[in-house]
């Protein structure tokens, strides 16, 4: 007969070991994933202003082949009478798949654009007088917390937009 002792070896790991690893394991897992997820929206919200960044340049470089078009007038991608250059501007937005709208301030279902020229001398133009202020407006709730965006932003779309506003000066 055989009897027990105290310091007899122990061959492999209990199962309270292994449910204390899977536990931590997990913990990391589900880190790592939020982590992915942050990335992902960051990613996703530098690639928008990257585009609105482009659009707004590239209706500068229009503006400046045809300045009297621009000059002293003000318009958006929602007015009726805009230039043909502002047009085919818009259309091409369009047609690279930025849609022109904001949306609703959950971001379901849009990504850029709205477009607005001001090349007047009122008082909403930011620009030094003689200049013209270049705005691209997009819905990047997407890439913020949701809390965030609707705690920052108002309800009006334009309000729940994030916004590229650069100035340039045109050629009287």
């Amino acid at each position: 007969m055989r009897i027990h002792t105290r310091n007899a070896r122990q061959y492999g790991f209990t199962l309270l070991e292994v449910l204390v690893t899977v536990i931590i394991m997990t913990i990391g897992m589900l880190g790592v994933a939020g982590l992915q997820l942050a990335s992902m929206r960051s990613n996703h919200s530098a690639y928008l202003r990257t585009q609105a960044t482009i659009a707004a340049y590239s209706l500068i470089d229009r503006m400046r082949a045809d300045p009297a078009e621009f000059n002293g007038k003000r318009f958006n991608t929602t007015s009726g009478d805009t230039p043909q250059s502002f047009q085919n501007w818009v259309y091409d937005l369009e047609r690279i798949g930025l849609q022109d709208n904001i949306g609703d301030a959950q971001g379901e279902d849009s990504d850029i654009v709205i477009g607005e020229v001001n090349c007047s001398d009122d008082d909403e133009n930011i620009c030094l007088e003689g200049n013209c202020q270049i705005i691209v407006r997009w819905n990047d709730s997407r890439g913020e917390a949701i809390e965030l965006a609707e705690g920052a932003r108002g309800s009006d779309k334009t309000e729940s937009a994030a916004e590229f506003s650069v100035c340039t000066r045109i050629a009287q």
